[in-house]
């Protein structure tokens, strides 16, 4: 956008007259601030290299663990979590702790194979196909019945999000 200015008195010591010549002077108008597309995140996106990574490193886990749990969850908390987490983090009688991957699934289900060509091991495909919503992976060498055990007594007292419908009934006065 370009403004075209109209000044009364003359800026050149050529003329007869001061107030019957005008110039014309054009300028630029200030670039507008609404145009601009402004990033409000300090994260930068995912690279090629570090979806690889997390691909090897899922494989890794299924080379180094016997078993593989996969866990849904609903409304999770990061503290509450990090009680699970520091639970299987402890080293086994093997010395090996467990590994939790949470993330996307499709990079899950692509470490794991969707195929029976694809698959990284044996019938993985069939957990890849269970992959989907809120879903985890954990891999461990612990003993099939402590982990049940552990998944079975887990419960955890948290207070109530929206939408949620109370378990007690509540009287206001």
């Amino acid at each position: 956008f370009t403004a075209v200015v109209y000044f009364s008195k003359l800026t050149t010591p050529y003329t007869h007259h001061p107030l019957t010549t005008t110039t014309t002077t054009t300028t630029t108008m200030p670039k507008s601030k609404r145009s601009k597309a402004v990033v409000l995140t300090q994260t930068s996106k995912k690279t090629r290299e570090h979806k690889s990574e997390f691909v090897q490193d899922v494989r890794d886990a299924i080379d180094n663990h016997d078993t593989l749990y996969l866990f849904s969850y609903e409304n999770m908390r990061s503290n509450k979590f990090k009680s699970v987490r520091l639970h299987f983090r402890e080293p086994d009688m093997e010395g090996k702790g467990s590994r939790i991957f949470l993330g996307k699934n499709k990079l899950l289900q692509l470490a794991m194979g969707k195929t029976m060509e694809e698959e990284y091991a044996d019938n993985l495909r069939h957990v890849a196909k269970l992959t989907s919503g809120s879903v985890g992976l954990l891999f461990t060498s612990r003993p099939t019945t402590e982990v049940e055990e552990f998944f079975d007594t887990l419960v955890e007292d948290d207070f109530a999000r929206a939408g949620f419908e109370s378990p007690r009934d509540v009287i206001v006065t």
